[in-house]
């Protein structure tokens, strides 16, 4: 009995051993490629560390947020409007639903949401899926100053969001009398004496708080002139002050807010005629005469786009 139980034990271990050879020896591999049988004809599945690493690396090319643009892109104080904000998106097109546009406040509290831009042609988007993305927004501002919009949008395959520059979109303050009305910047000051209405820049209320007002004029005045009858603008232009504007190089006939208006102009010119631009809007009853006037030694120039954004939001 004795031998019969050694010899099973003896039979066992040799199983054993056998079966750890046979395993080694067809253990698959597990390099490069493993086979597959599927019907009568193996398949081949790759399992390369090189295909898994560049399965796992970033996007070959990265989405571009452009920034984002408003129109219109100025505001007027306690003035409702509806604006509309698009974005152009480059190298990928963002999930369903995944492009926001976003306020952002300078003092660092958390942005704000306006809502969900989109890309369907519809709602003031021009043309459905060209990539530039579009949302209608309704501001009513109550102090005037720069609203900043960023757009972050969400991309298939990245874990993070994308985001745009920041655009900015500004609001102006109101003036108005009986007479007339009009918009000025943030920050910008305005003062009335008699027919006369002036508006300063900071910096140039800063001169003049240091030194003589002669140095640092009123960036703008809008004086009001009495209109004879009968009435006509170039005979009215050569009597007004001794017909000074008609020396000027540059005269520009233009229609604001339904009245006829002579702009003469000689910016950029080397007779440096004061004011830098003139411009007689007629009215009703009255002429507005308004100008840009800057400084002789031209230490505070003012951007001549804030005088045509003035000019033409002029009522009267």
């Amino acid at each position: 009995m004795k031998r019969f139980w050694l010899g099973l034990t003896l039979f066992a271990t040799f199983l054993v051993i056998a079966g750890v050879l046979l395993y080694g020896q067809a253990r698959p591999d597990l390099g490069p490629s493993v086979s597959v049988t599927g019907g009568n004809t193996p398949a081949t599945v790759s399992t390369s560390s090189t295909d898994i690493t560049a399965a796992l690396q970033p996007r070959a090319v990265t989405p571009v947020l452009s920034t984002p643009s408003s129109t219109p892109a100025l505001l007027v104080v306690n003035t409702p409007t509806v604006a509309t904000v698009t974005i152009q998106v480059t190298g990928g097109t963002p999930i369903a639903g995944g492009v926001n546009l976003l306020r952002i406040f300078p003092n660092g509290q958390q942005p704000v949401v306006l809502g969900v831009m989109h890309d369907d042609g519809l709602n003031a988007d021009a043309v459905a899926g060209d990539g530039v993305y579009t949302l209608q927004v309704s501001f009513n501002e109550s102090a005037a100053g720069q609203i900043q919009l960023q757009v972050s949008a969400a991309f298939q395959g990245m874990l993070k969001r994308v985001f745009s520059p920041l655009g900015s979109l500004m609001t102006w303050n109101r003036y108005s009398d009986s007479v007339i009305s009009l918009i000025y910047p943030p920050g910008w000051n305005t003062s009335s004496q008699g027919k006369t209405l002036s508006l300063i820049s900071p910096d140039r209320a800063t001169i003049q708080a240091s030194g003589d007002e002669n140095d640092a004029p009123a960036n703008f005045t809008v004086t009001l002139l009495s209109k004879p009858v009968p009435f006509d603008i170039q005979s009215f232009v050569a009597s007004y002050n001794a017909g000074w504007f008609l020396n000027y190089p540059n005269v520009t006939s233009l229609i604001l807010n339904g009245k006829v208006a002579n702009v003469y102009s000689d910016t950029g010119d080397t007779a440096n005629y004061a004011p830098v631009i003139a411009a007689f809007i007629v009215g009703d009853s009255s002429i507005a005469l308004v100008t840009l006037n800057d400084p002789e030694n031209d230490q505070t120039p003012t951007d001549t786009s804030v005088f045509s954004q003035v000019l033409a939001s002029i009522a009267f």
